[in-house]
């Protein structure tokens, strides 16, 4: 550098000059100040007032001044400090049937120097993926504090949409603030059913049973996922534990908090002039980015590779019937194929001191959720219905998805590897089957090992 510009060591500035030049310029320049007089004229720069264009970002809050603009707060306990920023398509992904998502509400720490809050507030779809709706910057978490940011987001929403934003689901994590928050501003014209994350859930547990064994740890934590995956109360009551548990949070809401930390303020603590414009980037990639709103559960690209890794290791595979019986005679077995599953591998790994599955990473589940598979698997497989799209396993009565399911339509030349609807086959095949009944078709192509001429793997 220094025989770039022909310069010499003497002739550099010190660290300390080149410091408070970096420190002006941050200060004045990209807001990296917490004056109230500097934070509140960004805010209101920016704040609504309904010619935005589509995707850019404004500012709301909840109370206004005599002179129409609102008020933002110091941060005490007399003036909170409050403001929400978003836009226009994030709000219109909520202009749907509130039967059909579940309004979310997390908060992540460590963002700014003042130790405010950011509340992230969206909406789930069947596929179980996570839409964005607005980010708040609050000074506490107590009940006022959420009810006020409830409130500015159903009067934002009203002014962009045109109609009441309702709520039929809310889920967040175990405060009683946010649940007497929720009850009060969504239920004066909602019927709002309040459901706490099971992360939140299942976090206190393992924080509890760290004094335990680890024979002892591991059969709470599979009671407890036993009792997350329960059909029918029968089946939740003989559980050895007995808690209160509702549905799962999914766990994209938390990767967007921890994605807010890690790619827009770099784990750093910012000041709130320079958070308001990271969050700013933050709701304009998201506006941009909008994904489609999925009405019916879709399989995601985790299973899709764990259906392929599994037929690799040719540990699913079809199970064929004797032709004999009566449900042969009468055609009631037409649309059902038999999908026999043979769990993977699980060998210890002595870095994490854990039983892992011998398959690729992106295919792999936890101990848990691969049991959903496996319990109460009839001999001949899982009956698997291709025309009604349903799998008697407790994977797919928790997921609405599953492996068995997948490789059954996939046989049935419904699905491809994606996961996408075909065309249907109308081709012929004439050739009799090679392979003997309960057994899986011979492997094509290359032997997977050396040996003798003609010999059976």
């Amino acid at each position: 550098m220094l025989t770039q510009f022909s310069l010499r060591p003497e002739d550099l500035p010190s660290l300390q000059k080149v410091q408070n030049v970096v420190c002006y310029f941050r200060r004045t320049k990209i807001g990296g100040n917490d004056s109230i007089s500097n934070v509140t004229s960004l805010i209101r720069a920016q704040a609504f007032h309904g010619n935005e264009e589509e995707h850019e970002p404004f500012t709301f809050g909840w109370q206004w001044n005599d002179n129409g603009q609102f008020v933002v707060g110091n941060g005490t306990d007399e003036n909170p400090f409050l403001f929400g920023i978003t836009t226009k398509p994030l709000l219109r992904q909520a202009a749907r049937d509130p039967a059909t998502f579940i309004f979310h509400v997390d908060v992540t720490y460590k963002t700014n120097q003042g130790g405010y809050p950011v509340l992230v507030c969206g909406i789930t779809d069947a596929a179980r993926q996570f839409h964005l709706l607005t980010l708040f910057v609050t000074s506490q978490q107590q009940e006022p504090h959420f009810s006020n940011a409830f409130a500015s987001l159903r009067w934002i929403y009203s002014r962009v949409v045109g109609q009441p934003l309702r709520v039929a689901m809310f889920m967040g994590d175990a405060d009683s603030a946010q649940f007497s928050a929720a009850a009060t501003v969504f239920g004066v014209d909602c019927t709002c059913t309040h459901l706490m994350g099971y992360y939140h859930f299942l976090a206190k547990v393992v924080e509890r049973a760290k004094g335990l064994s680890k024979e002892h740890s591991d059969a709470v934590l599979r009671d407890v996922y036993k009792m997350h995956c329960t059909r029918n109360a029968q089946d939740f009551d003989a559980c050895v534990l007995h808690a209160y548990l509702a549905e799962q949070a999914l766990l994209q809401l938390a990767v967007l908090s921890l994605s807010t930390r890690r790619d827009y303020t770099v784990h750093r603590l910012l000041k709130i002039g320079e958070l308001l414009q990271q969050l700013r980037s933050c709701c304009r990639q998201h506006s941009i980015d909008v994904r489609q709103f999925a009405v019916t559960a879709t399989p995601s690209k985790e299973l899709l590779s764990r259906v392929r890794a599994l037929q690799h290791q040719q540990l699913i595979h079809e199970y064929t019937p004797p032709r004999m019986g009566l449900d042969l005679l009468l055609g009631t077995m037409v649309n059902i194929v038999n999908v026999l599953y043979v769990p993977p591998l699980r060998v210890y790994n002595a870095a994490t001191k854990r039983f892992n599955e011998h398959i690729q990473v992106s295919a792999k589940v936890s101990a848990n959720t691969a049991r959903l598979e496996t319990d109460n698997q009839p001999a001949t497989g899982w009956p698997v219905d291709t025309a009604n799209h349903t799998c008697p396993c407790g994977y797919f009565y928790k997921y609405t998805s599953c492996v068995h399911l997948l490789f059954a339509m996939q046989r049935s030349a419904v699905l491809n590897d994606k996961g996408e609807e075909v065309l249907f086959n109308r081709r012929r095949t004439t050739k009799p089957s090679t392979h003997g009944v309960g057994l899986a078709p011979t492997a094509a192509g290359r032997p997977r090992r050396p040996g003798p001429a003609l010999e059976i793997e």
